[in-house]
């Protein structure tokens, strides 16, 4: 583990008690890449991240709890997922940098709750030392990344469903040139779906969407139902989206991205054409 990464590794593990039976650091094979952080936890989930070597200590310290935090959000298997405390509330504090210190502070009100790395101590003077140390072995002149201090809200999320054409199909290569010839003769309908998530940071709302998923052919002449059901049961691409969240930094909580309004949107147009009971 490189010394300027190391602190802020171990101030992490120590607020949120994460158990782990492995952690390891792989530098980058070419400049153009970060350095990979590798996981594994008590229960045998394996997790990474990602990690940028040019943050300022407080952005660094920040980024990594939040990353660590996530791990322990997604392992449902490692007790007190809610950490580390927000006084007075059930949800857990995250992670933001604010100035030159990286904190806990509640999602709600924004109010820090403690240094990162302090949640047990009681002399939190000591955070001034170990930002010092680590300003020693950190590159200078880095970016700052700052967790948003309002919690996102999830306004819904769910499945589009929209007509494809026959160059989608044969891009993902989901009909054969047999099945496609026989959607032609019949007149079937090709479709694709895709995964989005609506969601508001406090500066309106936005909305993130999936990479499409294979293409179908849906009859004309009888229901289409249960195709349309079939197509939109998987849930990996809203899984994979909630990961995106994670990752690009918005702040979300796994229940709350769940626990969302979940519909599906089929264009107008195709619905007009189908046969839905």
């Amino acid at each position: 583990m490189p010394t300027w990464l190391r602190p802020a590794i171990e101030a992490g593990l120590s607020d949120l008690g994460l158990a782990i039976r492995s952690i390891r650091y792989d530098a980058p094979t070419s400049p153009a890449e970060y350095g990979m952080v590798s996981v594994v936890t008590q229960t045998g989930d394996h997790s990474g991240f990602s990690v940028p070597d040019d943050y300022e200590p407080s952005a660094l310290y920040a980024f990594v709890a939040d990353r660590l935090q996530a791990i322990l959000f997604e392992d449902e298997d490692v007790p007190g997922q809610s950490l580390p405390a927000c006084p007075g509330h059930t949800h857990p504090a995250l992670a933001a940098s604010l100035g030159d210190q990286a904190w806990w502070i509640c999602p709600t009100t924004a109010q820090p709750v403690s240094l990162i790395g302090q949640v047990n101590a009681t002399d939190l003077a000591r955070c001034d030392d170990r930002f010092s140390r680590a300003e020693e072995a950190f590159p200078a002149n880095g970016s700052v990344y700052a967790v948003s201090a309002v919690q996102a809200r999830i306004l819904g999320r769910g499945v589009i469903v929209e007509e494809a054409s026959e160059e989608d199909a044969e891009q993902s290569r989901s009909l054969s040139p047999m099945d496609l010839r026989t959607a032609r003769e019949e007149s079937a309908v090709l479709v694709r779906a895709y995964a989005f998530v609506d969601f508001d940071r406090g500066d309106g709302p936005r909305r993130w969407t999936g990479t499409p998923q294979s293409v179908i052919a849906l009859p004309v002449n009888a229901s289409a139902t249960t195709a349309i059901l079939d197509l939109v049961a998987s849930p990996a691409q809203v899984n994979d989206l909630y990961a995106d969240l994670r990752e690009s930094g918005v702040p979300v909580r796994r229940f709350d991205f769940y626990a969302a309004p979940s519909r599906i949107e089929l264009d107008p147009t195709l619905a007009s054409r189908l046969i839905l009971d």
